[in-house]
C-alpha cells in the first residue's frame, strides 16, 4: 500500500492523516494527559506548559499563521539572493563535496494517539521508536536531507509541543525566533537536519500544511499528495513550501558540457594529419571514439531568451546555451556594448596586476581602476546596472565556460563561434576571470580567431569581454 492509499485509509478511521512527507529528527509524541507528554526522541517526560502567560488556542493559531508568513518571506528573500548571485547559492551545486557522507534518509512514522506524523533522520531513533513505542507505525522512507553543515544548506529546527504531543519543524530563523519568544509550550529540541531555502537541481519542495483544530503541521514532498489534500481535506490549511529537501542524486554532478563542434568528417587517421570521414577504416583504427564519432552527444544548441510578458530578446542582447543553461551576453554593432570594444582585466586590489611603468614593475590596481568603464569589472557593473535581458547577475566567465561556445569544427579564417547566434563577435582574444596561477598579472583569454585556448596575457592589455549569467562551472 503506498503512502497516499495509507493516507486515505487512515482518513476513514480517524480524523487525520497525511501521506508522504518531510521530516526531521524528532517525534510526534505520545497521547495527551494531564501529567504531561513523553518526548518521542528521548522517552523522557516533558512537562506540559500551561501558565497564565501561555497563549490561548486562538492566539497560538494566529502566531503560527504569522510564523508561516515569516517562513514564506524568508524563502523569497533567499531565492532573490540566489538569483542575483548567478545561481551560486544553489545547494546542490555548492554542497556536492559533502554529499557522499552527509546524505541521509528521513523516515516517517504515524502516531495513532495524536493522529500526527513524526519524521526522523536518525537510524538510532528509528530503531528505538520501533522497539519501545507501539503507538508509532513506520510508513517508510519519506525523502532525503543532510546530517551535516554544508555551504548552501540551512538548519531545520525542531520543536516539541508539550500541549499537543507533536513536533514542529522550520528552516526559517525568523519563525524560530517567533516561536521561542511567543509560544512557551514549544520546547526547542535543536537542529533536526539540514536542507535548502532555495530551489535547485537535485532538490524538491517540501510542502507544508497546518491542521488548526488539531494543532499540528503536516509536511510532504509529494505534489500528488499535496493536491489530494488541497482538493479533499479542507481542514488542512496549505501554507506553501516549507523548504527544499534532497533527492537521491543530491550532490552528484548533472552538469552537461557541449560538444566541441567537430563534425563527422573531421577525424584523424593512422600516420596522417589529414582529416577524414569518421566512419572510415583509418579513423576507426586510430580511435573509434574521436570527437567526430560523438557528434550526437550534447551537440551545440542555442535559443533566444524569453521576455517576461511575451516575446524574446534579440541575439545582440543575450543568447541561451541549451546544453549548459548559461545565458551569454550578445554584442551590439556599436555603442557601449559593441563587439569591438576592449577592456583591461583588473579584478583584485590585493594582487599585482597593473604595470606601474619602467623601473616600477607590476603594482596593485586601485578600486577606482577596477571599476573604471574601460576595465572588465567596470563594464560588468554597467551591464548589471541596466539589467540587460532583465538580469542583474552578469559576470565575467571562466576560461572553461568561454571555451564551451568555441566551435572547433569551424575552419580558419572563419571566427570560431556560431556567428548566427553570436553576431558582432570580434576576431580577438576574450578576457576571462581565470587568472594564471604562476603570475597574478596574467589571465587566460581564448582566441576566437582560431579557437586557441592556451593564450594568456598581461591584464593591462585591452581585449573584448563577453559576459555570462548562470550557475558557474
Amino acid at each position: 500500500m503506498n503512502n497516499i492509499q495509507l493516507f486515505k485509509k487512515r482518513q476513514g478511521s480517524v480524523a487525520l492523516v497525511l501521506g508522504l512527507a518531510l521530516a526531521l529528527l524528532g517525534g510526534c509524541g505520545g497521547g495527551g494527559g494531564s501529567g504531561g507528554q513523553t518526548h518521542a526522541l528521548t522517552g523522557a517526560a516533558v512537562k506540559t506548559i500551561e501558565t497564565p502567560s501561555s497563549p490561548t488556542p486562538a492566539q497560538t493559531q494566529a502566531l503560527l499563521k504569522k510564523g508561516a508568513q515569516l517562513n514564506t518571506a524568508e524563502l523569497a528573500r533567499a531565492a532573490e539572493a540566489a538569483a542575483n548571485d548567478g545561481g551560486s547559492s544553489n545547494a546542490a551545486a555548492k554542497a556536492g563535496t559533502k554529499a557522499a557522507t552527509s546524505l541521509v534518509t528521513v523516515y516517517r512514522f504515524y502516531n495513532s494517539q495524536t493522529t500526527a506524523h513524526f519524521y526522523t533522520a536518525s537510524e538510532t531513533e528509528k530503531a528505538t521508536i520501533l522497539a519501545t513505542l507501539p503507538q508509532f507505525s513506520l510508513d517508510g522512507a519519506a525523502f532525503y536531507a543532510s546530517n551535516a553543515v554544508a555551504t548552501g544548506l540551512s538548519p531545520v529546527h525542531r520543536f516539541f509541543n508539550t500541549q499537543t504531543g507533536v513536533h514542529f519543524y522550520t528552516i526559517s530563523e525568523d519563525e524560530k525566533t517567533l516561536v521561542q519568544a511567543s509560544l512557551p509550550q514549544f520546547h526547542y529540541d535543536g537542529v533536526a537536519y539540514y536542507a535548502s531555502k532555495v530551489a535547485g537541481s537535485q532538490l524538491s519542495p517540501l510542502f507544508r500544511f497546518y491542521y488548526g483544530s488539531k494543532g499540528f503541521h503536516f509536511y510532504s514532498n509529494s505534489a500528488t499528495e499535496r493536491d489530494t489534500i488541497i482538493n479533499t481535506l479542507p481542514q488542512y490549511q496549505f501554507e506553501g513550501t516549507g523548504y527544499f529537501v534532497m533527492t537521491a542524486n543530491w550532490g552528484k554532478s548533472t552538469l552537461k558540457l557541449p560538444h566541441t563542434g567537430i563534425t563527422n568528417q573531421q577525424c584523424f587517421q593512422v600516420s596522417s594529419s589529414a582529416l577524414v570521414a569518421c566512419g572510415s577504416a583509418g579513423a576507426t583504427a586510430l580511435n573509434p571514439d574521436q570527437d567526430g564519432h560523438r557528434t550526437a552527444v550534447n551537440p551545440m544548441s542555442y535559443s533566444e531568451v524569453a521576455k517576461v510578458g511575451g516575446g524574446v530578446y534579440a541575439r545582440t542582447e543575450c543568447v541561451r546555451d541549451d546544453i549548459t543553461g548559461l545565458i551569454w551576453e550578445g554584442k551590439a554593432a556599436s555603442g557601449l556594448r559593441a563587439g569591438g570594444n576592449t577592456y583591461t582585466n583588473y579584478d583584485d586590489v590585493t594582487q599585482r596586476q597593473r604595470h606601474g611603468g619602467a623601473g616600477v614593475g607590476y603594482v596593485n590596481p586601485t578600486t577606482v581602476e577596477i571599476n573604471e568603464a574601460s576595465n572588465s569589472v567596470g563594464y560588468m557593473n554597467y551591464v548589471n546596472s541596466v539589467a540587460l535581458c532583465g538580469l542583474t547577475n552578469w559576470r565575467i566567465p571562466s576560461a572553461d565556460e568561454l571555451m564551451g561556445i568555441i566551435d572547433y569544427g569551424t575552419n580558419f579564417p572563419a571566427i570560431t563561434v556560431n556567428m548566427a547566434w553570436y553576431p558582432n563577435t570580434s576576431r580577438a582574444s576574450y578576457w576571462t576571470s581565470s587568472g594564471f596561477s604562476a603570475s597574478s598579472y596574467e589571465a587566460w583569454a581564448p582566441y576566437f580567431g582560431a579557437g586557441s585556448t592556451s593564450n594568456r596575457y598581461p591584464r593591462d592589455l585591452s581585449y573584448p569581454v563577453r559576459l555570462v549569467s548562470g550557475r558557474r562551472f
